[in-house]
């Protein structure tokens, strides 16, 4: 089969779709152990895998929402211990991305990871060190309306979904922030938070019914 934009073969990307929405599914029922089992299982099985030229490394984004699993769980608890483990497995998952080759489902990834650490650390009450990752996540989600928001890969769905999801949350906690730290991330960013943009980019998430429209 033809591969579009060096895209990985459909059939395995379909798979892996059908793998993340399911994690998602066990996430959002409140199903957190089993999420968890089951991101530990499908990594172990990717780990199997021989990647071929043109294929994806699936390790990245399933790393990912198994972090992101974690972080809903210390929320809903704030266990302090709960969220310094989602804050070690989106690093582990941000290394594992780094690792992949350059494309957009990586941007997008990457600065959601990031924004998500930032977010952790200011729940530890770690404010500096948080909002720093947040505004640093800009330098990947800035990409996302040039080269994730168009991508027509067969992983489009994935992609699309995800970039408008990171940048409504951007969106949305960049306006949230004090003016100190709103002048600071105008400064470093260029970009003015703006919730309404925000809320923009949620709606379209949600409208399009993509991966991620759940959220």
């Amino acid at each position: 089969m033809a591969k579009e934009n060096g895209s990985a073969p459909s059939s395995q990307v379909e798979q892996d779709i059908a793998t993340i929405r399911k994690g998602l599914h066990l996430m959002l029922t409140n199903e957190l152990k089993e999420a968890d089992a089951f991101w530990e299982k499908s990594c172990a099985e990717a780990a199997t895998r021989t990647i071929k030229p043109g294929e994806r490394d699936p390790r990245g984004a399933f790393l990912f929402v198994g972090a992101l699993t974690s972080l809903l769980h210390g929320v809903a608890t704030l266990e302090n211990n709960q969220l310094s483990e989602a804050y070690g497995r989106f690093q582990a998952a941000d290394e594992k991305i780094d690792a992949e080759a350059d494309w957009p489902g990586k941007t997008v990834l990457k600065g959601l990871s990031m924004l998500l650490m930032g977010v952790v650390q200011t729940l530890q009450k770690k404010a500096p060190q948080g909002v720093w990752l947040i505004l640093r996540s800009w330098l990947w989600l800035r990409l996302l309306e040039s080269d994730a928001l168009p991508y027509a890969g067969p992983e489009r769905s994935l992609v699309r979904s995800t970039a408008l999801l990171a940048l409504g949350i951007f969106n949305l906690i960049i306006s949230l922030l004090p003016p100190l730290f709103m002048r600071t991330a105008t400064w470093c960013s260029g970009l003015k938070g703006d919730r309404e943009t925000a809320i923009g980019f949620l709606r379209t998430c949600w409208e399009e019914d993509g991966l991620l429209a759940p959220f």
